[in-house]
């Protein structure tokens, strides 16, 4: 039967990950999963509700069974009271979030001039507000590039805290990058006036840990997606397509500026 229903998932299914586990679930009770004959794994890969709490949980399954018999699924653009008051519960719990999100592209950045190729400010602004468009609250920012010169976040984060007087400045990172900040330029300023967040994948946060003690910090774990700015720039010079792997706007500034054209 496993086998069937192997066969049967590689003819209909994509998978988006790595390869189909060999162990066909046919139900689960507590920590473990049992197949059709019965055999049990023991599960902690299958979420925090499953994994914490276990399966078939008897306050899990009676909520579910009373909410399914009263109202199972609506459209998206409807409302319903327990849509709303999960939002609220989750809100309540939830770190007050930020009134602008400013994608501040660099005029010189130090930590690459002289040491490989960079594309000029303009045209790196250019792809930054090709991919925001007109998302609400996140908005291209050309103030490194008007105030000229390198680009330091110690300068840009002293001159936001001028501009905004009391506003709560917030750096955001990846891990990769909060693992090298004992490099940047006067960090300690930036440490007293900033708290740090830090974007990482799933599992990653405690490798970027090590340095970021005195530092205010908040953790933003995103999906782990295989997308390379490497692979995306060989695409572009060499006319592969991008489509699905940037927004179809940046996909026609890339191409209306011929940006890293083979020699370009």
């Amino acid at each position: 039967m496993d086998d069937s229903v192997r066969g049967r998932a590689d003819h209909a299914l994509i998978r988006y990950g790595g390869n189909f586990s060999h162990f066909v679930a046919a139900s689960a009770k507590g920590s473990f999963i049992y197949d059709a004959r019965g055999r049990r794994v023991l599960d902690f890969t299958s979420g925090q509700m499953s994994a914490i709490l276990g399966h078939s949980h008897p306050a899990i399954v009676e909520t579910v069974q009373r909410s399914i018999a009263t109202l199972d699924h609506l459209f998206s653009g409807m409302l319903s009271e327990p849509v709303v008051g999960l939002a609220e519960a989750l809100q309540a719990i939830t770190p007050p979030g930020l009134d602008r999100v400013l994608l501040v592209v660099a005029n010189e950045p130090w930590q690459k001039v002289g040491s490989r190729a960079v594309s000029p400010a303009a045209d790196r602004l250019a792809l930054v507000e090709a991919a925001v468009g007109d998302v609400e609250g996140v908005e291209a920012s050309s103030l490194e590039i008007d105030r000229g010169g390198i680009s330091y976040t110690a300068d840009t984060v002293a001159e936001l805290a001028e501009r905004h007087p009391g506003a709560a400045i917030h750096v955001v990172v990846g891990e990769d990058v909060a693992a090298g900040l004992a490099s940047w330029e006067r960090v300690d300023e930036i440490r007293e006036q900033v708290t740090l967040v830090v974007v990482t994948r799933p599992g990653d946060f405690e490798r970027a840990m090590p340095g970021l003690d005195g530092w205010r910090t908040v953790t933003v774990e995103i999906p782990a997606l295989e997308i390379s700015s490497t692979d995306l720039r060989d695409r572009a010079a060499s006319g592969r397509p991008l489509d699905y792997l940037v927004p179809p706007a940046v996909v026609h500034r890339i191409r209306e500026r011929a940006l890293y054209a083979v020699g370009r």
